[in-house]
């Protein structure tokens, strides 16, 4: 179920496998709990399910613009088990800037936007949460700017 270097879904018979990976990309992820949960839940979930090859394999990537935060993250006990079996690894990357490519700092592989094979999934509550956002409600004749509302 771990992060793979593989591209294509492959057809053996009957069953098709997932050789390349899907990524969730935890953004923000300062404490780096929320990742933690989430590649655990799926471990979880994948050996509740027998670990079957018809399951996509899944990385877990929590990164932060602090390198610090990041390796400390890394040497956690709990995450020990995630990262040698290739469930979460972790960057150090700064969203404010354009990403052609993510370093992964334990495995050292380097994803580049090409290379996605697989959907891809980006989770981040306290980044997420920190954008202006715009928020519209829609009815039949009428839309409202409720942004506006929001900030008065």
């Amino acid at each position: 179920m771990g992060c793979g270097n593989s591209s294509e879904p492959m057809s053996t018979g009957e069953r098709t496998t997932f050789p390349s990976v899907v990524y969730v990309f935890e953004l923000g992820a300062g404490h780096c709990k929320l990742g933690y949960l989430v590649a655990r839940n799926l471990r979880d979930e994948y050996l509740k399910r027998g670990g079957s090859s018809n399951t996509p394999k899944v990385c877990v990537v929590m990164a932060d613009l602090s390198p610090d935060v990041i390796k400390d993250r890394m040497r956690l006990s709990c995450m020990k088990p995630l990262l040698r079996d290739g469930l979460v690894d972790f960057a150090c990357l700064d969203t404010a800037n354009r990403l052609e490519s993510i370093k992964l700092m334990h495995s050292g592989r380097t994803i580049r936007k090409s290379s996605l094979r697989q959907p891809f999934v980006t989770i981040g509550n306290y980044l997420l949460d920190s954008l202006p956002i715009d928020i519209y409600r829609y009815a039949p004749t009428t839309v409202n700017n409720l942004s506006r509302e929001i900030g008065k």
